[in-house]
């Protein structure tokens, strides 16, 4: 059977078109990315020694732009998620993560692991970036899911204060620029000299006439 084309493509055309329209400060140079090229993704490929989930391979293969989304994540092109990846995994492999902050997470109740949505580890090398805050928290899609989790489905890495992994609500990368869509056109955002900022938990609002 012929797989469903990706939703990708036309949900960052949705949001390139809100952007033209109501926030064109999110379009400036700065702003601008070059899609992944074929190669280099194949690249990255046999470092993780997996595919690519698909939404992720069409979302770099596409993207030309650095979304800022909610909670100051910025989108990473193909050479940023890279490179967290890579650094991740080292720390991993190093046995960074061996230090009983796991054992101490689950004792304190911080429930990183609740409901099995999450593969019961610090860091997975399946776990592959695509957005970082400016505190080095990652947004990841999940190749490696708990036995109640779905198959790159978003999790969040929180890297600051050493708070670990979370299950988020997005079952995967379109479903995640769903709702970023649904942010912007709910007026949940404001526009910076730097660029727009979207906030999920700001009061909705009507947009500009």
């Amino acid at each position: 059977m012929p797989q469903e084309p990706s939703p990708i493509p036309a949900l960052l055309e949705r949001i390139k078109a809100f952007y033209t329209a109501y926030a064109p400060v999110a379009l400036d140079s700065y702003h601008l990315l070059t899609p992944a090229a074929d190669e280099d993704i194949a690249r990255f490929e046999a470092q993780l020694g997996a595919p690519l989930a698909e939404d992720l391979r069409v979302f770099w293969q596409s993207n030309d732009v650095r979304h800022s989304f909610s909670g100051n994540f910025d989108c990473l092109d193909l050479e940023g998620a890279a490179h967290n990846w890579q650094r991740m995994t080292r720390l991993l492999r190093e046995g960074a993560f061996d230090d009983g902050r796991m054992e101490r997470h689950e004792a304190d109740g911080f429930g990183n692991w609740d409901g099995e949505i999450l593969a019961r580890c610090w860091w997975h090398p399946l776990w592959v970036p695509f957005a970082e805050d400016s505190c080095g928290n990652l947004k990841c899609i999940d190749g490696a899911p708990g036995k109640n989790g779905r198959l790159h489905q978003v999790i969040q890495m929180e890297i600051q204060d050493g708070q670990g992994p979370f299950a988020s609500e997005s079952i995967s990368l379109a479903h995640y620029l769903e709702k970023h869509l649904e942010y912007l056109q709910k007026g949940q955002f404001t526009i910076e000299e730097w660029g727009i900022e979207v906030d999920e938990y700001a009061s909705p609002r009507p947009l500009p006439e």
